[in-house]
């Protein structure tokens, strides 16, 4: 079970490293957007994190 999990985490960690930090790049995005009090970019950007948070938890799950 021990050599599953390490070819699991061997096989995802490169898309996994790079989903988190999409991810991130998103959530830094987070206070520029709340602070320009469009609402249409508020939507459009929540939708975007969730996109994200979708993404990382397929790969999760899988």
């Amino acid at each position: 079970m021990l050599f599953v999990i390490i070819a699991i985490y061997i096989l995802t960690s490169k898309k996994s490293f790079r989903l988190n930090k999409s991810y991130n790049d998103q959530l830094e995005k987070q206070v520029d957007v709340l602070s320009e009090k469009d609402n249409h970019q508020i939507k459009s950007h929540f939708k975007s994190v969730m996109k994200w948070n979708i993404r990382l938890s397929d790969l999760e799950t899988a």
